[in-house]
C-alpha cells in the first residue's frame, strides 16, 4: 500500500470534521507544526477535535471507517494501565497500514482555553470562528523556565538526601528493584524539575 502524503492525511482529517456537525473545530499540534522540528517518517499527526459532546466519538467503528486500515489502535482513556488522564477527552492512537500514524483526540469545546496554552498549535478548521488568533507555532510553552531559588534548593536537598540516605541503604541490603526506583524517583525527579 502506498503511503499517503501529508496533504492527503490533512485533507482526510479536515474532511472527516467537515462532514460531522458535532465537530466544531480541529487543531493540530506537536512536531508537525513545530518550525524547528526536522521532518521525518516517524512524525505522527497530533489532532484535536473540539466537539459538542465527546461520548458519541467513543464509537470505534464510526471513527475507524474514515481513516483506513489500521495495524494497531490504542485508546488510552479506555485502559486501566497506564491509568487514563480522566479529564473528559477521548483518544485514538492509530498506526495505519500505509505507515502514517494519527493521534486523534476529542475534547469538549468548552475546554478551548486550556488547549490554547500549547504554543505548538495550528488551526486546521474553525467552523464557528471561535478560536482567537493564535501566535505562529513555536516551542515557547515547552522551554525550560529558570527555577526559583526555593525550588532549586529543594531539588538539591532531595537529591543529596536521597544520595546520602536511600541509595546506600538499598545497595547495602541488595534491594535492587527498590534501588532502581529510588534512582528514578529520588534522584531522577529532582534533576528533571
Amino acid at each position: 500500500m502506498k503511503t499517503r502524503t501529508e496533504k492527503e492525511i490533512i485533507d482526510l482529517i479536515i474532511g472527516f470534521a467537515q462532514n460531522d456537525d458535532r465537530i466544531r473545530a480541529v487543531l493540530m499540534n506537536g512536531s508537525r507544526v513545530n518550525p524547528n522540528a526536522t521532518k521525518d517518517i516517524f512524525q505522527d499527526y497530533d489532532i484535536v477535535n473540539l466537539v459538542t459532546d465527546v461520548e458519541p466519538f467513543k464509537d470505534e467503528n464510526y471513527i475507524l471507517s474514515h481513516f483506513g486500515e489500521t495495524i494497531i489502535i490504542q485508546k488510552p482513556e479506555g485502559k486501566i494501565y497506564p491509568p487514563p488522564v480522566g479529564d473528559g477527552r477521548y483518544n485514538y492512537n492509530m498506526q495505519l497500514v500505509d505507515g502514517n500514524r494519527i493521534d486523534l483526540s476529542f475534547f469538549n469545546i468548552n475546554r478551548i482555553d486550556e488547549l490554547r496554552k500549547d504554543s505548538l498549535t495550528e488551526v486546521l478548521l474553525d467552523k464557528d470562528h471561535i478560536i482567537p488568533n493564535l501566535l505562529d507555532p513555536s516551542e515557547s510553552s515547552y522551554l525550560i523556565k529558570e527555577p526559583t531559588e526555593k525550588l532549586f534548593n529543594d531539588c538539591c536537598d532531595e537529591f543529596i538526601f536521597g544520595l546520602g540516605s536511600h541509595i546506600p541503604k538499598t545497595i547495602w541490603r541488595k534491594e535492587l528493584p527498590l534501588l532502581k526506583a529510588y534512582i528514578d524517583i529520588v534522584l531522577g525527579k529532582p534533576l528533571i524539575n
